[in-house]
């Protein structure tokens, strides 16, 4: 269900509030050319997204739902670029304690995607049958309503939501980045901005 990424122009404009918090940010503000060479669309069922691929590096992979036995589903990871280059590798640093292992995707931190089969009533029962149900917090992405929950491995936080989606459920996390890129950071946020923008008006 995930349409592979193409090339394509963007129509964005920065207000002059955002191109002052970026600049305070330290971030290079992209105008003109830049923009449509730097924004990448991509897609992820019905639903489409941007992300700046001067900063992230989009994959397709498996990805594994939060709790319970191990349910997986097909989606897309945003790692940051600085990090998707060693994948494969050996000598990344993972977990708490601390161990080296091979560089691989699912222990990057980043923004997980998935678009879930189900309604998203039946993955809030799976937390409620995992006695996790008081954990579960309200979340909303634009205009549509779901629910949330944090996680923790390997040392690093997780903030999940779940999101609905017609019949179906849009996951996404933001999962704690191995390293501190505020740049990354401001990247995968524009890129959520980007997701809320196309998704169904709630009860359609």
């Amino acid at each position: 269900m995930l349409c592979l990424p193409v090339l394509t122009g963007c129509d964005q404009t920065a207000t002059g509030g955002t191109e002052q918090a970026l600049a305070e940010a330290g971030v290079d503000m992209m105008t003109g050319e830049e923009v449509l060479e730097d924004l990448q669309p991509g897609a992820i069922g019905p639903l489409r997204f941007q992300y700046d691929q001067r900063q992230l590096t989009l994959i397709e992979m498996p990805i594994m739902f939060p709790i319970g036995p191990q349910q997986q589903a097909w989606g897309a990871k945003l790692v940051p670029a600085e990090r998707a280059v060693h994948i494969g590798q050996q000598g990344c640093v993972y977990g708490n304690p601390p161990r080296r292992r091979t560089c691989n995707a699912r222990d990057e931190g980043g923004l997980v995607l998935s678009y879930l089969e189900r309604p998203i009533e039946d993955y809030r029962q799976d937390f409620i049958k995992a006695g996790l149900g008081a954990e579960l917090m309200p979340a909303r992405l634009d205009g549509s309503r779901g629910f949330a929950y944090n996680r923790i491995r390997l040392g690093k936080r997780s903030l999940y939501r779940f999101i609905p989606v017609g019949e179906r459920t849009l996951m996404l996390a933001e999962q704690e980045l191995v390293n501190n890129n505020g740049q990354a950071r401001t990247a995968i946020a524009a890129t959520i901005r980007s997701l809320a923008r196309t998704l169904p008006a709630p009860g359609r």
